[in-house]
């Protein structure tokens, strides 16, 4: 390395000789042409194409000057998509938490909930807390439905794209759990329970928060819907406070199951 480099300055130092030698006979030549009164207009001529040089060198600059600008822009879009990256990444991390504490919660209420492999003749639903009975096959699908609702609206985000008119969504008896809820499997007592309320509340609240990005989305307003799902968003906190109400639900029936037995 060292050898290489003094190889380098010395060949620098060989340039910067002939530089200086060059420079040397270009002065001679000056003295010369300035003695020769006939020579004096090709020297202004050469001025002014000098003088042309430089407007294109500046010209040339002030380009240069405008790609870096472009550059900088580009290095401000490139920081911002990283951000949002990483705010997507830590969306899609409480995401999958979330899901995961629900889903844990779910199969322990759910797994322990056996009656009918027990006792063939006993009811699919059984009543949590003795007030709202709580079928699990619609519990669990309801879980998992609702749940997925997060990555197609962020597949809508991307492809501006949606399966279902956004009225559909909006609505809370159209899916399988809201046609439940407002079925006649419960009776109008169960339906005045705070925890059938919570539920149902939660569960409109729901649908509403997701047509709202749906819409964005279908829209071209893909920043809207971005803002509509991120961790402080409408969506965001409904969809949690679903889960856990799905969550509970999901513990009172297999409380209920297990003194049942």
């Amino acid at each position: 390395m060292q050898s290489s480099t003094a190889g380098g300055i010395s060949e620098i130092e060989k340039v910067s000789q002939v530089i200086h030698e060059v420079s040397d006979i270009v002065s001679s030549i000056a003295a010369a042409i300035e003695e020769q009164a006939t020579v004096t207009q090709d020297i202004a001529r050469n001025i002014g194409q000098a003088s042309i040089g430089v407007r294109d060198a500046n010209l040339r600059v002030s380009e240069s000057s405008q790609a870096n600008q472009d550059i900088a822009r580009e290095i401000v879009g490139v920081d911002h998509a990283a951000r949002r990256v990483a705010e997507g990444s830590e969306h899609v991390r409480t995401s999958a938490g979330e899901l995961s504490r629900v889903a844990e919660r779910l199969q322990t209420a759910v797994g322990r909930f056996q009656l009918s492999a027990v006792n063939p003749g006993s009811p699919r639903s059984v009543s949590a807390d003795g007030s709202f009975r709580v079928n699990p096959e619609v519990l669990q699908k309801a879980v998992v439905a609702h749940s997925a609702w997060k990555a197609r609206l962020r597949n809508a985000i991307a492809s501006g794209k949606l399966d279902i008119p956004v009225a559909t969504i909006k609505v809370d008896n159209q899916c399988q759990f809201g046609k439940w809820l407002y079925g006649t499997e419960l009776s109008a007592h169960e339906k005045q329970t705070e925890q059938y309320r919570t539920v149902k509340e939660l569960h409109a609240q729901f649908h509403e928060a997701a047509s709202k990005v749906a819409q964005f989305a279908t829209t071209g307003q893909k920043q809207a819907a971005e803002q509509a799902m991120d961790l402080s968003s409408d969506f965001s906190r409904v969809s949690s406070a679903l889960m856990n109400a799905l969550a509970k639900c999901g513990a009172a029936l297999s409380s209920a199951a297990v003194m049942a037995r």
